[in-house]
């Protein structure tokens, strides 16, 4: 592995330790991360977004769990920021910014996961090699 891919690998679990961190303060706290319309399926909002973040970790190990294509890590991408930006609220007050949280990172992820600076060197070898066709003469 390169110093490229340990650093990647190594912003990816800080992200990810923050995150969930951060979201199981808010459990613990009994912080409302939903609007009060739906404030009681918090507990709900706080599972779906540590699967979230279990599914990025999942990514850091295993790269080939996101779909090979550009349009289908944006389309995911933009589910995510949009789902957060429609269940989650940002309460300064409270200390809650788990909305922003997710779009940033989520932004930050359909931005450089198809300019294919997240891959690891190992992983964009095994999609070459899948890709190539060996023509015999």
């Amino acid at each position: 592995m390169t110093l490229k891919d340990y650093l990647v690998k190594w912003y990816l679990t800080l992200a990810w330790a923050g995150v969930v961190w951060y979201t199981i303060w808010l459990y613990l706290n009994e912080r409302i991360v939903v609007s009060d319309a739906l404030a009681d399926q918090n507990m709900i909002a706080i599972i779906f977004v540590i699967l979230i973040w279990l599914f990025l970790l999942a990514i850091v190990f295993k790269e080939s769990i996101l779909p090979n294509n550009r349009r289908g890590v944006l389309l995911l991408g933009m589910w995510l920021i949009r789902s957060s930006h429609i269940y989650l609220v940002d309460t300064p007050e409270m200390q809650i910014y788990l909305r922003d949280i997710i779009k940033l990172v989520w932004v930050s992820l359909c931005i450089l996961w198809p300019t294919k600076m997240l891959l690891s060197s190992k992983y964009e070898e095994q999609k070459f090699e899948e890709e190539v066709e060996i023509i015999e003469v």
